[in-house]
């Protein structure tokens, strides 16, 4: 064994239990689903901080996004596309990635 796999936590502990129990393949939709929630609860893949990242990736990029459709339309638009952004809705998508941004932000911070 190496030895990062030598250590124990809690999760790693159930997830052998429920390894064990449900074979050494997972078959039935219920071991899937206690094993999801077991690796969710974990510290795996930035653990409980991943909803707030996502959130302040995608908000981010919504708010970004749409700003630089603003500011920058496309020189020569193709045949069929719009010369510019419609602005209403751009500055409320802007709005809304902003909004879920700053929430995000906030839940990082708060959690120190």
């Amino acid at each position: 064994m190496h030895a990062a796999q030598q250590t124990s936590s809690p999760s790693v502990s159930i997830l052998r239990e429920i390894l064990t129990l449900c074979g050494e393949r997972v078959r039935t939709v219920g071991c899937a689903v206690v094993l999801a929630a077991v690796l969710a609860a974990s510290q795996l893949l930035l653990g409980n901080d991943l909803l707030p990242y996502l959130v302040l990736a995608l908000g981010g990029a919504l708010f970004v996004g749409n700003g630089l459709a603003l500011l920058r339309p496309p020189p020569r638009p193709k045949p069929g596309e719009l010369r510019r952004a419609p602005a209403a809705r751009t500055i409320t998508m802007m709005v809304v990635g902003g909004l879920a941004a700053l929430w995000a932000l906030a839940s990082l911070l708060a959690r120190g």
